[in-house]
């Protein structure tokens, strides 16, 4: 039988057994799936690869949905992620797993995933970071913000104000109290395609689409 062979990042990894492990991967070519890694259990160097945020190459063998590891081997250890930085990094994993079906392989994802990691390691960055990596997720998933339209269609006018809705966009209102103005939406818009940010302005926003898309 053939093995099969790609990167990949470890999500998540359980016991199984007395040595085994079953570990949950995003791997580059395959999206998000499990595998069995046997006698995976212990201290040694080559056990210790099983780990969150390690680059790893790896092949596997077998169908159904818990193929064997055959060979794994780390391929880069240059995320180091400590403190808030760490538990950033679970929270990525954690969208990934919630939000992205198995066997569903997409290269934007896969970079976006990687490059977020490595603006993790930089403090002031953190804030930034997570909201870009919420939008463009949603946004690979075809469940992204529209930052140039309201929720009928209509163009976002600079003066005119706006709330969010979950499931359906901008809606216009009259009032400004929680509401962000078309000039805001659009800055907020550059802000992310730059490393400029404000996190009071939108971090409300994004975490309601992205708890909607997590039930779904």
């Amino acid at each position: 039988m053939m093995n099969t062979a790609t990167k990949a990042y470890v999500l998540h990894s359980r016991p199984f057994k007395d040595t085994h492990l079953i570990v949950d991967l995003y791997t580059k070519n395959h999206g998000r799936m499990s595998v069995l890694a046997r006698h995976a259990k212990g201290n040694n160097v080559k056990n210790n690869i099983w780990q969150p945020f390690i680059l790893l190459e790896l092949t596997w063998q077998g169908k159904g949905d818990l193929p064997s590891v055959t060979h794994a081997e780390a391929i880069d250890y240059s995320i180091q992620l400590q403190g808030t930085s760490l538990f950033c990094g679970f929270y990525l994993n954690e969208l990934l797993q919630k939000l992205i079906p198995k066997a569903e392989s997409c290269e934007v994802i896969w970079r976006l995933y990687s490059e977020s990691l490595k603006v993790l390691m930089i403090p002031h960055l953190l804030e930034p970071g997570l909201r870009r990596f919420e939008l463009g997720l949603l946004q690979a998933l075809g469940l992204g913000i529209n930052f140039h339209e309201d929720a009928t269609g209509d163009r976002l006018v600079e003066n005119h104000y706006y709330q969010y809705q979950s499931n359906r966009g901008w809606r216009l209102v009259t009032a400004k109290d929680n509401a962000f103005s078309g000039d805001l939406i659009s800055r907020w818009h550059r802000c992310l395609l730059t490393h400029a940010w404000d996190p009071n302005w939108a971090e409300k926003i994004e975490q309601e689409a992205v708890d909607v898309w997590s039930q779904a």
